[in-house]
């Protein structure tokens, strides 16, 4: 009787627990494996060793990626994103000791090959940085380098962005030093490019793009006090950053400056890029110690003020959360835009990971997808789409929101080598937008 009593008592605590629990805003919640809920995975755990979470495809089909070094489960687990159900382990690399986390981020390139990377802080310690050329694949080292020489605590590798593809050795990787020093006015920007591997004929390993790192002008807010530059995103001819003590900044290449401040919220990291519809640019990042992710809209100029948040994940910290609050900023988000509604994917430190349905976009953001008005046929290295109505542009877009061909006042868009599910945009003279799901072979 006593023992029924007490299980009784715990369902009561536990129904109050999450009735504490702040909602999210524009968000239906598809699935979650949290403290929260009940069911947080083994490989996340409670002792600060999963930092990382990336997107890609593989094979025409997209996976979640999650690294771990929560013992005995360390490595990259693979995941299904429609249920966050693990399907495969990629095994970790061998630590060597060179670097202070042996493994800690994972981002995954447009032609879907997984790359991981430790992480550097103390004087003496490498950044490493691992390939897995698909599920079944051992890592392979890709560059082993820059280490660390100072006691600014740079973290090289706390994160990394990757833009282009392995397969045609247009990749990079760009990895941020953003150390402790108080109102730096400059950062350094480490780019690494691919180089024919002089040991296997037709592969690749990674060099420092131009022998130095590239220095960037911060320029950051007053309020910024420590410049932790999270992640540096290159697009056009400069760079996104974020201070994790708020801030967004661009770089143009030659001077840095504020683009937003308020609108995005104090302790958070990011940003990450996601896309650009119908005039508007996308971001999603998250506030780490009360663990919510943003999706957030703008248009350029960027003008202070003038970014909306379109939807925000439920907190996945509140009073009574049973995990203790996350104060060093780590996890990570990402979105798929493929379906008619984006999905933000989150992982948040210790409380969990979850995927969240973002119920709709403010202004002249993503359109409703109409599958009436054109239809595409793929010919070779060719799309071509046939309609009703006069075409005014193209655009194909990856999952991760990235353009990867377009065409103006034409019925058909070349492309150059991508396989899998992407999405194409197009807009007629008449002003309407279409979005179709397509399959390239």
């Amino acid at each position: 009787m006593r023992k029924l009593v007490m299980m009784i008592s715990l369902v009561l605590i536990s129904v109050v627990l999450v009735a504490q629990r702040p909602s999210g805003t524009n968000i239906t919640t598809l699935w979650e494996k949290t403290a929260v809920t009940g069911n947080l995975p083994d490989y996340i755990g409670s002792n600060s060793n999963c930092h990382g979470m990336a997107l890609g495809m593989m094979n025409g089909n997209p996976y979640l990626y999650v690294v771990t070094r929560e013992a005995p489960y360390e490595g990259v687990h693979v995941l299904n994103p429609a249920t966050g159900e693990e399907v495969g382990l990629l095994q970790p690399p061998g630590n060597d000791g060179t670097s202070d986390f042996f493994i800690n981020a994972v981002e995954v390139s447009e032609d879907g090959v997984i790359f991981v990377s430790s992480m550097a802080y103390k004087v003496g310690a490498s950044l490493n940085v691992y390939m897995y050329k698909n599920h079944t694949s051992a890592p392979k080292l890709m560059f082993s380098g820059l280490t660390v020489g100072t006691a600014s605590k740079p973290r090289l590798g706390d994160r990394f962005t990757i833009t282009g593809k392995y397969s045609d050795g247009s990749a990079k990787f760009y990895f941020a030093d953003y150390g402790l020093t108080i109102a730096r006015p400059q950062s350094n920007l480490y780019v690494l490019e691919l180089v024919a591997d002089t040991h296997v004929q037709g592969e690749y390993v990674c060099e420092l793009e131009g022998g130095a790192p590239k220095t960037i002008d911060v320029n950051a807010h007053a309020d910024c006090k420590n410049n932790n530059l999270a992640v540096y995103l290159p697009l056009g001819n400069g760079y996104y950053w974020m201070s994790t003590t708020g801030g967004l900044y661009y770089n143009d290449g030659v001077t840095g400056g504020q683009i937003y401040y308020d609108q995005f919220k104090n302790r958070s990291t990011g940003p990450y890029y996601v896309g650009e519809r119908n005039g508007k640019h996308y971001m999603a990042y998250y506030e780490f110690e009360a663990g919510i992710a943003y999706l957030v809209s703008y248009t350029l100029p960027e003008t202070p003020g003038g970014a909306t948040i379109e939807a925000s994940t439920p907190n996945l910290y509140y009073d009574g959360c049973p995990i203790a609050q996350n104060s060093y900023g780590y996890g990570g988000v990402a979105v798929d835009w493929r379906g008619e509604k984006p999905i933000i994917y989150y992982l948040a430190y210790n409380y969990g990971i979850g995927a969240y349905q973002v119920n709709s976009l403010s202004g002249t953001g993503i359109a409703t997808p109409d599958t009436d008005s054109f239809l595409i046929k793929q010919n070779g290295n060719v799309l071509q789409i046939t309609g009703k109505e006069e075409i005014e542009s193209i655009e194909l877009i990856n999952l991760t929101g990235q353009r990867m061909a377009s065409n103006r006042n034409a019925s058909e868009i070349t492309i150059f080598g991508e396989k899998g599910v992407y999405i194409a945009i197009i807009k007629s003279v008449s002003g309407r937008k279409t979005a179709l799901k397509v399959f390239i072979e």
